[in-house]
């Protein structure tokens, strides 16, 4: 999805073991305006209380650092993947700013980047 955007990706995605904590999938891309990793969280049957825990997780004191200690640096770009996206999903999604993706590609952006 990324690349169909025309960045450029810096990496292949990968999940990331936090100890603590585990993202799905993450990504170091350029944009144009310089790297971000994109963060994905992802469940089979997504509802909005999985993106209201995701958005809880990315906000949690220390969740910066641990992904900075797996090599991935902020800006963050925070999205949800759904194999069946709800719509209490995506209007969670965008009250939290967090983009959403489905089996037919990105149903919403994200409305910024996280620092």
């Amino acid at each position: 999805m990324l690349a169909e955007k025309g960045y450029r990706l810096l990496g292949d995605p990968s999940p990331v073991d936090l100890g603590h904590d585990e993202v799905d999938s993450a990504v170091a891309f350029d944009d144009g305006s310089g790297a971000r990793t994109a963060v994905v969280e992802a469940k089979f049957r997504l509802r909005a209380s999985h993106v209201q825990d995701f958005a809880r997780r990315l906000a949690t004191p220390g969740w910066a650092g641990a992904m900075a200690r797996a090599g991935f640096r902020p800006p963050w770009v925070p999205y949800v993947y759904g194999g069946r996206v709800y719509s209490d999903a995506l209007a969670a999604a965008k009250s939290a700013g967090i983009g959403v993706l489905g089996p037919g590609g990105e149903r919403r952006e994200p409305s910024g980047a996280v620092s």
